[in-house]
């Protein structure tokens, strides 16, 4: 078989269309839904990465709460938290606990969608364990 007898990929599209201007507004709504649904699962990835990626970067408790809890986590360490203290460094703690597991959650969902360990995705992210994470 030689090149001129094969089939050339621009014609086959241009009958392709030829073919998709014959279907109802009804036929074409479906195909364009099932193509649609064809990319998602081609690409569901990108959207979940860029999510949890975006989640992680500015998820969390804010500045001013970490820069509070590091107060509070030296003043533990130094056993000076008077009891009030001491309630609420117990309250920020269980804040952080949640957002660490979150944050671990999110870092393992990555892992998987780039088919590596966890520790990698920490290293891409630059994450790292905060200095002062006890009760």
């Amino acid at each position: 078989m030689d090149a001129s007898t094969l089939p050339n990929p621009l014609h086959r599209f241009e009958d392709f269309l030829r073919d998709l201007s014959k279907l109802s507004n009804a036929q074409l709504r479906t195909l364009a839904d099932t193509a649609n649904q064809l990319i998602r699962q081609r690409e569901p990835k990108r959207d979940r990465v860029e999510e949890l990626m975006e989640r992680i970067k500015t998820g969390g408790p804010d500045k001013a709460f970490w820069e509070q809890y590091e107060v509070y986590y030296h003043k533990s360490e130094a056993e000076t938290l008077s009891e009030s203290e001491a309630k609420i460094y117990e309250e920020m703690f269980a804040v952080t606990r949640k957002w660490d597991l979150e944050r671990l959650q999110m870092v393992i969902e990555l892992a998987r969608l780039w088919k590596t360990h966890p520790k990698e995705v920490m290293a891409r992210l630059n994450i790292r364990s905060r200095r002062f994470s006890h009760a």
